[in-house]
């Protein structure tokens, strides 16, 4: 049936596209003998989500109709890309909006911008109240970021992050505290903030004893923990993390440059030379010394 050829296609195009395949996306679409709304959408929303606006924007032009969730996938490949002009422009032309359409312009808005969109919403969600928030944490307005969240109907994983990390970039280091003891759940990047801010206060120990306790360890926690280390001044134990990150992580190259400023801090050239003749960019990932050599 013709019908299901194109649901067929368009399940299979949405596959690649999630992929990052984008070519072969793009070839399948071609080849459809039919293509409905919702095909070229799909294939709209790939071309968006991998970068291509100029192509998503072609394709948007020749489709004979459009429904909100096209407006909405332009509307969003607009904002990914920082084109506010773009996106402000076609916002007002939408025909209709939802709240998706509402927390798109909302996202993509500046500091000022964001805060009228805020309150001229016709209604609000998690997403809404979370986007605003995250903008005021992020741009440094701890304080009006403290009556947001304390406005919010309900907090959820990522509200309790954001006013978290906002209170990290004050130092305020007994405020932290009392978040993170207040959290109801925690994930790695609430441990990552605890565990900065507590380098940040020079307890040093303290830190080390909490990315013991952390269950997992990213790439970003593994940093935060050479460049707290490296910048306390003790140099010999960030050499000895990164040789600990293999346990969990495969070191990536901002690990590597501060292992390396470790080593010339702590004369230790042997290591720092190692390092330099051993790894290439070709094999960094896969090559590296086993064990750090004791001075």
């Amino acid at each position: 049936m013709p019908e299901w050829s194109v649901v067929t296609s368009t399940v299979v195009l949405t596959a690649y596209s999630q992929e990052g395949r984008i070519n072969e996306a793009e070839l399948l679409f071609h080849r459809m003998p039919t293509s409905d709304v919702v095909s070229t959408t799909a294939m709209l929303s790939a071309y968006a989500q991998s970068g291509h606006i100029l192509k998503a924007k072609r394709l948007f032009e020749r489709m004979p109709e459009w429904n909100l969730v096209s407006w909405n996938v332009m509307l969003a490949a607009h904002t990914q890309r920082f084109h506010s002009l773009e996106a402000k422009s076609l916002f007002k032309s939408m025909p209709v909006v939802d709240l998706v359409s509402w927390n798109v312009i909302l996202n993509g808005s500046s500091l000022e911008e964001a805060r009228q969109v805020f309150e001229v919403m016709p209604e609000r969600n998690i997403v809404s109240w979370n986007t605003i928030l995250s903008s005021f944490a992020q741009h440094g307005h701890l304080e009006e970021a403290k009556q947001i969240f304390s406005a919010m109907p309900e907090h959820d994983l990522k509200a309790w992050n954001s006013i978290l990390s906002g209170s990290a970039n004050f130092e305020n280091f007994r405020e932290i505290l009392r978040l993170f003891g207040a959290m109801p759940a925690r994930d790695l990047i609430s441990w990552t903030v605890l565990l900065a801010a507590n380098f940040q206060n020079g307890f040093v120990d303290r830190a080390t004893k909490i990315l013991e306790r952390m269950e997992q360890r990213d790439l970003v926690a593994w940093s935060v923990m050479l460049a707290g280390l490296a910048h306390s001044g003790y140099f010999h134990r960030a050499i000895e993390t990164f040789h600990s990150i293999k346990t969990t992580s495969t070191p990536d190259e901002t690990c590597f440059v501060l292992a390396l400023l470790a080593c010339g801090h702590a004369g230790r050239v042997y290591d720092g030379y190692a390092f330099c003749t051993r790894r290439s960019r070709a094999d960094f990932h896969s090559s590296y010394l086993s064990e750090p050599r004791r001075s």
